[in-house]
């Protein structure tokens, strides 16, 4: 008996959002009107990433796992599945005179019946997935009255012959190339577009290990941390030759932010899941670069929490109209002139931004609440222990040495620090919305955010320029934030910049940052949707 066997092949660079249809908000698995959580349900939730309806009727259907052992859980759920709790969710409507739909249990066989035909195809390059793909037949009815809308793509050519059931040949076709339509509607992309797709959708694409964190790997990163920074004050100590210096000031100073990203990571919590050992390791990095912790993990919870709101973010973000112009030629120009902004940082711990004041070291402070004062106490006690260690140094072995082994790269972190934090909210060619009210929301915000690739450097700072991802779920652990940047990317689309490419040295972001300090002065005070705007007395990086 013969039959038509088909084969096809998605280009990635052709998946659009608008093509990428979640699992979750297809409906193929749970009818929306039953609001049921089953274990089925996050069973699929977790191991389905997407559906692709193709023009040609076929459809691929993206998971995590080998077909087997999909097909496996979902039976297993399925046994466990409480019917008579759908009965009496049923019960509670009995005076509705609308056509009930079908029972999830029958959506369930139907999917269970759709596995069971499926044909497993090789993984996909470049996603973390198996791809599993029928024909158009028997199914496509239950299929096509799931999906909410018909969103169809162009797929790329596809290859298929009669031959016998035992047999398949196939080609890979040739890449989809975008047309001169497509790539214009590429670059007039609003970015402050409400997206068509939601948190958890973003949340149910990455890969269920990516949200595990190991204490012993995050251990071993801050051992090799602590070891480059030893090996290089020895081998620096040791040569003592002004031609060293500045390279060891470099290195140093990089792997000073190498360890505040550490303490970053405890303060999230994605250090590890003691949350006494993120503290105390959190204590010990942050407190060896004059950080305290406590401080600055509560003020960064808030930024987290509020990113691309105009008046509840924390971080560098912009200052309104009306406030700009109250500012002083001097205020204006520490804030606006490169590289001196950059090296700010210490002044932000003491006293805050212009129009947010507030000490990270005092616990009586508007930044914290009072049950978090004792807390930023310990902390700034511990950054005291630090401070009066550096002064005992000074005595013991003179302060030219505290200087130039300590000092020197503290403030080459310091610009790490600022610049990168910078680069994340600010200076991307097409202007970064931010948002108040109602058009403010926590995906909208954390869309906002930009990655960034650091060349050489990526690996050395624990990948902290996948930033849009760790905005969005800052608990993922830093090892695992490339693998789930990459598993939400099709979902993103156009909302995701791609990062302009580096080099081993990340000299391009040199310019990226000088034209916003250029360009982004202040913001409208009127307006949800804003962006930034330009003083000219600053513009081009001169000044009156």
């Amino acid at each position: 008996m013969l039959n038509v066997a088909r084969r096809f092949y998605f280009c990635p660079d052709s998946i659009s959002a608008e093509t990428f249809i979640v699992l979750q908000r297809s409906c193929l698995i749970m009818p929306a009107c039953y609001g049921v959580r089953s274990p089925l349900c996050r069973v699929i939730r977790r191991n389905v990433s997407a559906v692709l309806p193709c023009e040609c009727g076929c459809r691929v259907l993206f998971t995590r796992l080998p077909h087997v052992s999909l097909l496996k859980r979902c039976e297993e759920s399925l046994s466990r599945f409480d019917l008579g709790r759908l009965r009496a969710k049923e019960g509670q409507q009995g005076g509705s005179k609308t056509k009930q739909p079908p029972l999830v249990r029958e959506s369930v066989k139907i999917f269970l019946e759709i596995l069971e035909t499926i044909e497993v195809a090789k993984p996909v390059a470049g996603l973390p997935s198996f791809r599993l793909r029928w024909c158009k037949g028997r199914f496509d009815d239950q299929i096509n009255s799931c999906l909410k809308s018909s969103v169809h793509s162009s797929c790329n050519k596809i290859s298929f012959r009669m031959t016998g059931a035992d047999e398949t040949e196939t080609r890979k076709p040739e890449r989809v190339k975008k047309t001169e339509t497509e790539k214009k509607q590429a670059e007039d992309f609003d970015y402050s577009t409400p997206p068509p797709f939601t948190i958890a959708d973003l949340r149910a694409a990455i890969p269920k290990h990516c949200w595990e964190k190991s204490t012993w790997r995050s251990i071993s990163y801050l051992i090799r941390d602590l070891v480059v920074v030893a090996g290089l004050a020895a081998a620096a100590a040791y040569f003592d030759s002004w031609i060293m210096w500045p390279v060891y000031w470099f290195l140093q100073g990089t792997m000073f932010w190498a360890l505040f990203v550490v303490g970053h990571d405890c303060g999230h919590g994605s250090f590890s899941d003691n949350q006494s050992l993120n503290y105390l390791i959190g204590h010990v990095v942050h407190s060896f670069i004059l950080v305290p912790f406590h401080g600055w993990r509560i003020s960064h919870r808030t930024h987290h929490a509020n990113h691309g709101h105009v008046e509840n973010d924390e971080t560098w973000h912009p200052l309104n109209e009306s406030l700009y112009k109250t500012l002083s030629y001097r205020s204006r120009l520490g804030r606006l002139t490169f590289p001196i902004s950059l090296f700010g940082f210490p002044v932000y711990l003491w006293v805050g931004t212009p129009d947010k004041g507030g000490s990270h070291y005092n616990p009586e402070s508007r930044l914290f609440l009072a049950k978090e004062r004792n807390d930023v106490l310990t902390s700034t006690l511990c950054w005291c222990t630090m401070l009066a260690l550096l002064v005992n140094l000074s005595v013991t072995v003179g302060p030219m040495w505290v200087v130039k082994l300590y000092v020197v790269p503290y403030w080459l972190n310091v610009f790490w620090l600022a610049a990168v934090t910078y680069l994340h909210h600010h200076g991307y060619d097409k202007k970064v919305p931010w948002y108040r009210g109602k058009e403010w929301s926590y995906l909208r915000g954390g869309l906002s955010t930009i990655d960034r690739d650091y060349g050489w450097f990526n690996k050395v700072h624990h990948d902290i320029g996948t930033h849009v991802v760790h905005h969005m779920f800052p608990a993922i652990p830093h090892y695992h934030l490339v693998e789930a940047t990459e598993a939400i990317k099709p979902i993103l689309g156009s909302y995701y910049r791609v990062p302009e490419k580096s080099g081993p040295f990340p000299f391009h972001l040199v310019s990226t940052v000088m034209k916003s300090f250029s360009e982004d002065h202040f913001v409208s005070d009127q307006g949800d949707v804003v962006f930034y705007q330009t003083d000219p007395k600053y513009s081009g990086g001169k000044t009156e």
